[in-house]
């Protein structure tokens, strides 16, 4: 593993507008991928306690990925 690790560190680093599509693709495969999970899992009974899972789960990825922006902002 710590040619990997130092693989990431030597490689480019993406321009902002590459680092942004980056995202961008990856929360449209994370949609269509909730999407394919609430279609088949609408009627199992453990589908509400997953969806509630999920739920807290996005909550926290989004307050952090707020912080991490608020705090890129200021610096």
């Amino acid at each position: 593993m710590p040619e990997e690790t130092t693989d990431r560190q030597s490689a480019p680093q993406p321009s902002a507008g590459e680092a942004w599509g980056d995202v961008v693709v990856q929360l449209d495969a994370l949609a269509a991928a909730v999407a394919r999970w609430s279609k088949a899992a609408v009627n199992d009974p453990d589908y509400r306690r997953h969806a509630n899972e999920f739920a807290n789960s996005l909550r926290d990825m989004g307050s952090k990925a707020a912080e991490v922006v608020d705090d890129a902002a200021q610096s």
